[in-house]
């Protein structure tokens, strides 16, 4: 509950990030176009009294010409198109992320479908996007080419986060990386998930599945994410593994078997 909470927490200010530009350009071209709209209205009464022959309404139209295009910012006009394409940009960033949400929680968690690994893997970086981009990681994507596998697509999902996220909070350092790559070897896809982060020490690797272990400080880990994400693995007939140096960084393997294959022995 705390990593869903820290999730959405994230995901609210990836929306209003967009949303806020987006309201904003938006009330910008209505203020403009409801000010251009009254100088046209007054341009128009102008020309009608001139043609009408009406001296003094003409005048008065005039000067209220004068008036209005005073208060129409030219420049605003000019630049609408621009800032009708950058509301546009920001429209479609929030709709990319509730797709992506859409896909993450699917309904249909529980039921097997061939889905393709490399499509689930980067739906899961533009979910934890927001915390690489505050954290300044550098992602490295090497997906290769792969068959699809048979899986629960929104359990897949959650363990490619759990260990994405894991990999960022392990960078304490200016200079993060994270390489996530894949490969179809001998009927099984494989996931490395691999940072340079601060590392686990070798007494915790042989716990690093159990439930309610964690290296975290109290209040920022549960300890069942992995343990969740390691049961979810041996669900799918798949392997999970790891490896890791402190001070250099940690490295996840999860290998999955192809649709139509057996179990990973």
């Amino acid at each position: 509950m705390a990593s869903l909470g820290q999730m959405v927490a994230g995901l609210v200010h990836e929306i209003n990030t967009p949303l806020g530009y987006v309201s904003n350009n938006v009330e910008m071209t209505r203020a403009t176009l409801a000010d251009a709209a009254r100088l046209l209205a007054a341009q128009q009464g102008a020309l009608d009294a001139i043609m009408g022959m009406d001296e003094v309404g003409a005048a008065t139209r005039l000067a209220e010409v004068d008036a209005w295009r005073a208060r129409v910012d030219v420049d605003a006009l000019h630049d609408l198109c621009e800032l009708l394409d950058d509301t546009m940009h920001g429209v479609g960033q929030i709709s990319e992320l509730v797709l992506n949400l859409k896909d993450f929680s699917r309904l249909d968690q529980a039921g097997m479908q061939k889905a393709d690994l490399n499509k689930l893997v980067e739906s899961a970086l533009r979910i934890v996007n927001h915390v690489l981009r505050k954290r300044d990681i550098e992602v490295v994507l090497k997906l290769g080419v792969l068959p699809e596998i048979e899986c629960a697509p929104a359990q897949v999902n959650q363990v490619l986060l759990n260990l994405l996220g894991n990999a960022a909070q392990a960078i304490e350092h200016a200079h993060g990386r994270i390489v996530v790559a894949t490969q179809a070897l001998d009927r099984r896809a494989i996931v490395v998930i691999e940072d340079n982060g601060k590392g686990i020490e070798a007494a915790d690797l042989p716990r690093i599945f159990d439930p309610f272990f964690t290296t975290k400080p109290v209040g920022q880990g549960t300890g069942m994410g992995l343990a969740i994400s390691h049961q979810i693995v041996e669900q799918h007939g798949g392997v999970i593994r790891v490896s890791s140096k402190p001070g250099i960084g940690t490295r996840f393997l999860v290998v999955l078997p192809l649709a139509g294959a057996g179990a990973t022995p």
